[in-house]
């Protein structure tokens, strides 16, 4: 029993855990503790939404992590297997958000506690910011399915999103990551899309990785079959796309009204 114990505490990751708390007396730290606490939780309610749909979709996930002035990441087992799935987990996380933020707002109508009205506004920034059609922000996902949907290349969305990211650098050097973020899904995007079309290349791939095990050489082949994958999936119906932008475009408008509402003198 004893054994047992111990070999299931080996196995926990502490990582992500450390990492998490670390992000919290960072938030606590320059919002106050009040409003650091509540940004955070909004940020694990945000993913939640993500890992929890994924779930229910039949995902095997991975749990998540907060990273100071980042955001929380959440991790899957595996890729999401269809342009509907992926515009569903996409638009979890900001709706669940919004839900959280109205519970908040309404708080905050009933008390006017000033760092409610701070963790409000700043909740609603952060999730209108994540709907930006930038790529990897959820917003970027969403407008990736709708793309394919509509049989146009992914690669016009990633180009601008560079191009987007490198502009907003000059408002704030912190969208610095979210460039290079950015940069790199286009340059994966190019790269897996000119790979699987060689084929003697992949055959080479293929025969490194049964032969000799090669572990960069397995990672990519399946990277270039989930990316065969994703290419190849369903396209969402126009009904699915119509209710994809109008979920997108409610979220947005709410979010925009509650950043007023809070603004406005009371």
């Amino acid at each position: 029993m004893k054994k047992s114990l111990a070999s299931s505490a080996k196995r926990v990751n502490l990582r992500p855990i450390i990492v998490s708390a670390i992000a919290l007396m960072v938030m606590c730290h320059i919002l106050g503790a009040t409003v650091g606490t509540l940004f955070f939780s909004m940020l694990v309610v945000h993913e939640q939404g993500h890992l929890i749909i994924a779930r229910k979709l039949g995902y095997e996930t991975q749990g998540m992590v907060v990273i100071p002035f980042i955001g929380a990441i959440g991790f899957l087992k595996e890729e999401v297997q269809s342009n509907r799935d992926e515009a569903i987990i996409a638009l979890a996380g900001p709706l669940v958000g919004l839900v959280f933020n109205i519970i908040l707002l309404v708080a905050w109508l009933l008390t006017l506690s000033p760092a409610l009205q701070t963790v409000v506004w700043i909740n609603a920034m952060v999730n209108l910011f994540n709907l930006l059609p930038i790529f990897p922000l959820d917003g970027g996902r969403v407008a990736r399915v709708i793309l394919r949907s509509m049989n146009m290349d992914a690669s016009v969305l990633l180009s601008l999103s560079v191009i987007i990211a490198v502009i907003m650098i000059i408002k704030h050097p912190i969208f610095l990551l979210l460039a290079l973020m950015a940069r790199q899904a286009l340059r994966q995007h190019c790269f897996l899309s000119s790979l699987s079309n060689q084929t003697t290349a992949l055959a080479e791939i293929k025969a490194s990785a049964e032969n000799d095990h090669d572990p960069e050489a397995m990672s990519l082949i399946h990277q270039v079959d989930s990316f065969r994958a994703s290419q190849s999936a369903p396209c969402l119906s126009q009904r699915e796309i119509s209710i994809t932008v109008t979920a997108y475009l409610l979220a947005c408008i709410c979010l925009i009204s509650m950043v007023v509402a809070v603004s406005l003198p009371h």
